[in-house]
């Protein structure tokens, strides 16, 4: 988001909240600048659908905080948590069925980022050598939290950084209009 961008967000604000529109001149720099520095990686069209979806629902009578926003991005452009992380347990158990252990190590790399700050080779191999009943019933649970609380930081860090294409959903992408869901 430009700084003339981010200039219309708080335009626009103004135009619909009081508090906004009776900020003094250091106020409204200091807003400025902490909406900038945050979305300034972020595409505005995303900002603004955010945004848009976060007025829409709220009646507190108050503008949109950035950490509001920054949600209503995550549930626009990403994946269902619960949906990604049982993906990413599938992942393991077609990595564990197409590797021999052996082979762990030589892979390791070929797994998504998120996947490996939960697991390591060694956690592999324990997972491999488990009774299906003890993988569904114990550990698939235990990754999937996990997973869940990582893809969360992982996500926001991703948004803070400007980069929407590493998280992003492409049929939400669509869904919000936002280029061809890329």
């Amino acid at each position: 988001m430009t700084k003339e961008e981010t200039n219309e967000v708080l335009n626009k604000f103004a135009s619909e909240f009081p508090s906004i529109r009776s900020m003094n001149a250091t106020e409204r720099q200091t807003k400025f600048k902490l909406w900038y520095d945050t979305f300034k990686n972020v595409p505005a069209q995303i900002v603004n659908h955010a945004i848009s979806q976060e007025m829409i629902s709220s009646h507190s009578g108050f503008a949109p905080t950035i950490g509001q926003v920054i949600n209503r991005i995550l549930e626009s452009v990403t994946a269902d948590p619960e949906t990604e992380s049982s993906d990413a347990w599938n992942t393991i158990i077609r990595f564990i069925h197409n590797y021999s252990q052996d082979d762990y190590r030589n892979h390791y790399d070929e797994l998504p980022e998120k996947i490996k700050m939960l697991i390591s080779v060694p956690d592999l191999r324990a997972i491999a050598n488990n009774t299906p009943e003890q993988n569904h019933n114990f550990e698939k649970p235990r990754f999937m939290t996990q997973y869940k609380t990582v893809k969360e930081r992982y996500d926001r860090q991703m948004i803070a950084q400007g980069r929407i294409d590493l998280i992003a959903d492409p049929g939400k992408m669509k869904l919000i209009g936002f280029g061809n869901g890329k």
